[in-house]
């Protein structure tokens, strides 16, 4: 089965309205492919950093020069005109596997289940388009779209919590994820954890957490990742890996879907056969 990272950024040198003040800059792909190998990691999908704005290019540029090895969900603008027709120019692009949104900041955007988000969501839906959603406390209203397009494939980063550093509580609003249990194409990351957690690895302060996700939703609607280099505050790329394993609150073939099977499956990507030290 393949190993794959769901969600971690790479991204270029600096700019002037790109300071990336996360982690030093900068990040290429270059750079992670040696510590991908290392730990024994096929793919990576890549998830374009908030701060390039609608630019998706990198992404594009590094699946073009390593299509074997990268997938890419683009932040996308869902009130742009002529929404089905971008969706379109944007998966035919070098590795586009599906869109982001974000909507965690003061004022970045309007309710997620109003009316000027119908047609995104309408269009996502008829194109069988992935979204992926990063917008802590607004769980209520995507349920909301999730109901009303059953067949429209989500993606719920971070637990679909305030999982990352400085937050006063990361997993504020966990309960409110039950309301996606009966909807079976919405999909959950179990990503950032390591990051808010207080004791060192393997974080047994969030593995309650952890459980809580299996149990919720099942093993084959979880997906892991390393939300690496912002993860890197934290641990280890290879503690990233293996923490869930490491919990021992998690059974070996889930592990196995947590950590790889479930993001083929929403990729559509066959297990290889060969791994990497073969190729």
């Amino acid at each position: 089965m393949n190993r794959i990272d769901g969600h971690l950024h790479v991204w270029q040198g600096s700019h002037p309205d790109r300071p990336y003040p996360w982690t030093p800059d900068p990040f290429p792909a270059e750079d992670l492919l040696p510590i991908l190998d290392a730990n024994g990691i096929d793919i990576a999908v890549h998830v374009s950093p908030v701060i390039v704005g609608w630019d998706n290019s990198y992404g594009n540029t590094v699946t073009e020069a390593f299509p074997d090895r990268f997938r890419v969900f683009g932040r996308f603008d869902p009130l742009q005109d002529d929404i089905a027709g971008a969706l379109d120019v944007w998966m035919a692009s070098p590795g586009a596997s599906g869109v982001r949104l974000t909507a965690y900041r003061a004022g970045e955007s309007g309710p997620l289940d109003d009316d000027q988000m119908q047609p995104f969501w309408e269009a996502a839906t008829t194109a069988d388009v992935p979204v992926a959603v990063f917008a802590p406390g607004r769980l209520t209203e995507l349920a909301n779209v999730a109901r009303s397009f059953p067949g429209l494939r989500m993606v719920l980063d971070h637990l679909g919590l305030g999982v990352f550093r400085g937050a006063v509580d990361p997993f504020a609003g966990i309960d409110d994820l039950t309301q996606f249990a009966p909807l079976p194409r919405v999909l959950v990351k179990v990503s950032a954890l390591p990051e808010v957690a207080e004791q060192p690895f393997p974080f047994p302060d969030v593995h309650r957490y952890l459980r809580f996700a299996v149990d919720t939703f099942g093993a084959d609607r979880l997906i892991w990742g390393s939300n690496w280099p912002v993860e890197s505050i934290a641990c280890t790329y290879e503690e990233a890996c293996s923490w869930i394993s490491a919990s021992g609150v998690v059974e070996a073939s889930d592990v196995d879907l947590i950590m790889g099977g479930t993001m083929a499956g929403l990729l559509r990507i066959e297990s290889e056969t060969q791994t990497r030290t073969e190729r």
